[in-house]
């Protein structure tokens, strides 16, 4: 183009744009080639030459190679970048190679928009082009965080149903519509203070893009609808659409002499683009007969606001930083750190060749249950692999690359584009798996990143000395955000029960979502305190007791709300059973959330409340105005300290519930009716200072008989142990007993169902005692699983330090097995010795071992102890100790 000018060629410069469309076939050409080399390395379908593999070699039948296959590392990244590529097979490829295309294409077209606009519009109206486009820029934050927000709400059903969900699609639009059109009369509304403020000419041009808000809205959901249905081809179109009909547009008004309206070429090309949009989704409308769950309607509000924080974070990288280095750098080092950016966008760009199909193809491996990790790997690999080109390019090889690019005025500045580039392609990675993280529901992330993007703008204001301050600056920011962003999974439980604390505070200022009206027919309304329900994780035998009752409460025309604690798996309001259940706070804040709750919450709108201790009580007595039944299974005391194996660090806060549990709480609820489990507890509570005011009563835990039948047992003998692997449960006595029970009886197994932290431990004992054959850990069964277990197994094995009652041990008694249990506290009360079973001294393996051995050996015997097992569980039905409790309820109400 220089060389024209100098020749005064000028009717041949038009021609030097063609250039860069020439480069662009060449790279399109490249990708294919490379594709081929890596894919399809001995075939290309139009070459009958060289390596060309003929029909009939392909059809002959193939002889084992006698040499060795020698695996190298460049065959390992080969095979790596392979995968990469057939993760876009199932999603279509070449949509996928479309789309890539387009988006370099739109690029290219952009550069080629403001380009003929600079040489064909005086530098006030160049500068209003520039001026909106930062416009632009703002309105993308919300924008590309709606069409994220709309692929991955759409990418989710679509794996799931395998169709476009009509009643989304159709309420978002509606939605986005209404937003689009307020905003529009907002802008026109300020019009006249805009253009004063950015001392333009008039306010036309700001007039003339105000459509942009309306059709913006649409275009960004349909390109989300389209982009989570995996239709990338059609994106490619809009791509291509949009940026080739602006282009158009402004070259026929300025054609036509109407330069003051070529502002309105942006409005026009979205209308274009979504006229074209709305005609491809008309195609896919069609919901096929399928109904549609109503949640598959809902907006994720939560996706779309962290997807803001995302878009903020790469809007502060990508531009805030270049506004800051005008603001405080000299004219000429602006210009050179403006220069070094478009190095960096360079490397960001080329990153999102593939990272824009994370989002899509994610949530459609999400919704459809496929494993989403191994295909983000794939994407990551590519985006990785495409990203580090680029900065090895642009960035290492920058000072050879950069000149090429950008002309002789940024030679003073290549030794800043190593440092540069290297932080926006950490910048990118992080990105990446910041996205990822997002889409699986972890927000941390993305509330993290933002804060490294406030962080980057604090650092840039305060450390602008000179153009390399800030590069470092950014490079620092960059390498941080990429190495939280890997850290962050070590702390993920952490982070998790802060964000749900945080939800939790906010969720606390709404109302509850449950309504609590007056039961019919005098039934009560029922309050239970609780740690845990059933559906936790570390759930157990005192959930189930609570449940149960709680059902049979239910179903005699009762109100029941449970309040508990959450383990982060599980939603904070839901009804299950009849039960309405709150779930606040963890290990320890749920108690902190009891007293907020009851007093904000429940207050007013209950009969009576259940308080369960288990280890710390709620202390409901000194708060509620309502009656108050203590319920305590068994009383912990040096428990705690002995045979939990606390660690060092917890030993002041074991120290402080044992006080709280023995000294305090006799105190505080001496005037509440206390109910137990078993008469061991009963004991146990009288002894730390129930015994003088306080009324005690007994609830025996039940079974449900219904549940629990008779089954013909294993051909070999089965010892099963159910339960959760903790130190307390003394699971390793039960292993230790195995090692003699396999001398008499070489077949026999012991089964272990649970789980818990005990587990590794447990598995390297069953190793040194060499009997891996005959222990099998299943970890936690369903409730399916378990009833067959029960019934099949010769002998339930109950080990325990200590229980409260020991359900199980029932539960194995219905079935027609029997028990041998440790001659412990709970478990006398709940093991008929030696009807449904055997006691036997705790922690003594050989005691164990005699027992077990002798159900095994006698036919007799084993038949008559499954004889009377039965019968002493029907002893014991929900039913019987619900009507038990109600009675008690009705006296103190």
């Amino acid at each position: 183009m220089i060389g024209l000018a100098k020749k005064e060629k000028w009717e041949v410069i038009k021609y030097v744009f063609l250039v860069p469309f020439y480069w662009l076939m060449m790279g399109v050409s490249a990708v294919i080639a490379f594709y081929q080399l890596l894919v399809k390395p001995h075939y290309w379908e139009k070459t009958h030459h060289g390596l060309h593999i003929k029909q009939a070699a392909a059809n002959a039948k193939p002889q084992p190679s006698t040499a060795s296959k020698v695996p190298s590392k460049m065959g390992n990244l080969i095979d790596g970048i392979k995968d990469g590529i057939s993760a876009f097979k199932r999603y279509g490829l070449q949509g996928s190679a479309l789309l890539i295309i387009a988006t370099c294409l739109a690029n290219l077209l952009n550069f080629v928009y403001n380009a003929y606009l600079s040489r064909n519009l005086s530098l006030e109206d160049f500068g209003t082009i520039g001026l909106i486009g930062s416009f632009a820029l703002l309105a993308s934050i919300p924008l590309n965080s709606l069409t994220r927000t709309v692929a991955y709400k759409s990418g989710k059903t679509f794996g799931k149903y395998k169709i476009l969900n009509p009643l989304f699609s159709g309420k978002v639009r509606r939605g986005a519509l209404l937003v689009g059109t307020a905003f529009t009369l907002i802008w026109i509304i300020s019009t006249p203070l805009l253009s004063n403020y950015f001392q333009t000419q008039s306010g036309l041009s700001l007039m003339l893009i105000a459509p942009i808000w309306v059709v913006g809205v649409i275009y960004a959901v349909d390109y989300g609808l389209l982009e989570g249905n995996l239709k990338y081809g059609y994106l490619a179109l809009l791509l291509t659409t949009e940026s080739a009909s602006k282009l158009l547009a402004t070259w026929l008004l300025i054609v036509f002499g109407l330069n003051e309206y070529v502002y309105a070429a942006i409005p026009i090309s979205l209308l274009a683009t979504i006229t074209v949009s709305t005609l491809i989704l008309l195609k896919f409308r069609e919901s096929g007969g399928k109904v549609l769950p109503a949640e598959e309607s809902k907006f994720p509000s939560k996706f779309f606001t962290t997807s803001m924080l995302i878009k903020f974070s790469a809007v502060a990288f990508l531009s805030v930083d270049v506004i800051l280095a005008k603001h405080f750098l000299s004219p000429e080092q602006a210009g050179g750190y403006t220069m070094v950016s478009l190095i960096g966008k360079m490397i960001f760009f080329t990153n999102g060749l593939f990272s824009q199909f994370i989002t899509s193809i994610v949530s459609n491996d999400l919704g459809a249950n496929r494993e989403s990790k191994k295909t983000f790997a794939k994407i990551l690999a590519l985006s990785a692999f495409s990203s580090t080109l680029a900065y090895l390019v642009f960035g290492l090889f920058g000072y050879i690359t950069a000149p090429i690019l950008l002309g002789e005025k940024i030679l003073p500045f290549v030794n800043l584009l190593w440092i540069y580039g290297l932080g926006m392609l950490l910048f990118s990675m992080s990105s990446n798996l910041i996205s990822f993280n997002q889409i699986q529901n972890k927000y941390a992330y993305s509330i993290i990143s933002f804060g490294l993007s406030l962080l980057q703008i604090g650092s840039v204001y305060l450390f602008h000395r000179d153009i390399n301050q800030i590069v470092w600056v950014m490079a620092a920011v960059g390498a941080l955000n990429f190495a939280i962003t890997l850290l962050l999974p070590l702390f993920e439980d952490k982070i998790t029960t802060f964000e749900r604390t945080i939800v939790d505070v906010i969720d606390f200022f709404n109302p509850l979502p449950f309504e609590y009206r007056k039961p019919e027919k005098g039934g009560l309304r029922i309050l239970i305190f609780n740690w845990r329900d059933t559906k936790h994780i570390w759930s157990g035998g005192a959930e189930v007791y609570l449940n149960e009752l709680s059902k049979e409460f239910i179903s005699k025309g009762h109100q029941v709300t449970l309040f508990c604690s959450n383990d982060n798996h599980n939603p904070p309001y839901e009804e299950i059973d009849g039960i309405k259940i709150v779930r606040k706070g963890g290990f320890m804040t749920v108690y902190a959330w009891a007293v907020l709750f009851y007093l904000f919450k429940f207050r007013g709108n209950h009969d009576v409340i259940i308080d369960s201790e288990n280890g710390i009580p709620f202390f409901t007595p000194l708060y509620a105005k309502e009656p108050v039944i203590g319920l305590i299974h068994h009383v912990h005391q040096d428990i705690i300290l002995k045979e939990l194996n606390v660690a060092w660090y917890l030993l002041p806060l074991a120290l402080a519930a044992k006080i709280l549990e023995t000294r305090v709480m006799p105190k505080a609820y001496r005037n509440s009716l206390m109910i137990t489990v078993s008469e061991s507890s009963r004991k146990d509570m009288e002894r730390i200072g129930f015994a003088d005011k306080t009324r005690v009563e007994i609830i025996n835990p039940g079974v449900e008989l219904e549940k629990f039948k008779t089954a013909e047992k294993t051909p070999d003998p089965t010892i099963l142990y159910l339960g959760r692997l903790k130190s307390y449960k003394s699971i390793d006595t039960a292993i230790k007993a195995m090692k003699t029970v396999v001398e008499l009886f070489p077949n026999a197994k012991l089964k272990i169902a649970g789980f818990g932290e005990d587990r590794p431990e447990l598995e390297k004992l069953t190793k040194n005692l060499k009997i891996e054959e005959n222990v099998e850990f299943l970890g936690k069964v369903p409730e399916e699983e378990k009833v067959k277990l029960l019934a099949e197994s010769w002998v339930l094995v109950y080990p325990s330090a200590w229980e409260g009652w020991g359900i199980t041990a029932i539960e194995a008694n219905a079935s027609g097995t029997p028990v041998v249990a440790s001659n412990v506290p709970g478990l006398r009360d709940s093991v008929s010795n030696p009807h449904s079973g055997y006691l036997v001294e705790y922690k003594n393996p050989n005691h164990f071992a005699e027992k077990i051995c002798k159900i095994l050996e006698d036919t007799n015997l084993r038949e008559s102890l499954n004889k009377t097992s039965l019968e002493w569980a029907q002893n014991y039905t929900w039913k019987k100790s619900a009507n038990k409790l109600l009675e008690l309820i009705k006296e103190i109400v």
